[in-house]
């Protein structure tokens, strides 16, 4: 296994609560057509997926860099 190169520093500053949810809107399409393609459409497991992912995206948005 190879090492990760490290992260390069933050590009600003951190973004708020409402700031890193309206990231999220914005890409909660893409998300959701990703999810369809990966489950072959199958709606419920599609929206687990893309739920399991916002949640984590959320758990971990104080480690978010934009960029």
């Amino acid at each position: 296994m190879t090492e990760q190169p490290p992260l390069p520093p933050p590009s600003g500053p951190p973004l708020t609560d409402d700031e890193f949810r309206a990231k999220l809107a914005e890409v909660l399409p893409q998300l959701r057509a990703f999810a369809r393609s990966l489950t072959s459409a199958r709606p419920d497991m599609a929206d687990d997926l893309v739920q399991d992912a916002l949640l984590r995206a959320w758990t971990a948005r104080e480690k978010f860099q934009q960029g």
